[in-house]
């Protein structure tokens, strides 16, 4: 296939740009969840933090597939997941060392090294918030209305999302279910199983 993972790399790595850029578009939102969940205080901190980080594992991937092209990882989104947690954790080994900041850098340090952040778990996280996405993305035009009166509809205020929207309470109550059958459908065909918060199914 044209567009996967493999001919893609391998494009880039012949400095095809719109090959990077597709990848990118593909997978930057996992590397940034990742440097996210690794780097919480330092992003929060730092509105650049999370644009350095990432804008290094990228950097990294290219070199590194320039340097061997026939190294392709069998599994591109666990490569970047992993290039950027060690990424995130030598900014944060790096933030430490800098003289006269103020940081909980050495603590953050030394709770990813005791294993509190295991990359596995790391990585089933990232994986299934990146089959989510794509879902809500592939329902786009489905949910894009009903996602507008959210918080009114997981509040349970029916009759108020409904005069917004401009139906009946039980027509916005049967769009609703129909919605969340249709992303778990979407969900169950990625993961082979179900999915629902908690993982319990919840139609009422």
């Amino acid at each position: 296939m044209p567009d996967d993972d493999s001919a893609l790399t391998a494009r880039m790595a012949a400095g095809d740009r719109s090959a990077l850029d597709r990848l990118m578009a593909r997978y930057d939102a996992l590397v940034r969840f990742t440097i996210f969940r690794v780097c919480k205080e330092q992003c929060r901190r730092d509105p650049q933090w999370m644009d350095s980080v990432a804008g290094s594992v990228w950097m990294g991937f290219i070199r590194s597939m320039q340097r061997d092209p026939q190294k392709v990882p069998k599994s591109l989104s666990a490569y970047l997941i992993q290039v950027a947690r060690n990424q995130s954790i030598s900014a944060i080994r790096q933030s430490a060392l800098a003289p006269n900041v103020e940081t909980d850098s050495e603590l953050s340090l030394l709770q990813l090294e005791s294993g509190e952040q295991a990359l596995s778990d790391l990585a089933e996280e990232a994986e299934s918030l990146l089959r989510l996405r794509r879902c809500l993305e592939s329902h786009k035009n489905e949910l894009g209305v009903l996602f507008s009166q959210f918080q009114a509809i997981v509040d349970r205020r029916w009759q108020q999302a409904a005069d917004v929207l401009g139906c009946s309470e039980s027509t916005l109550r049967s769009r609703w279910v129909r919605a969340l059958e249709s992303l778990r459908e979407c969900m169950a065909s990625k993961t082979g199983g179900d999915f629902a918060p908690d993982g319990k199914r919840n139609d009422s």
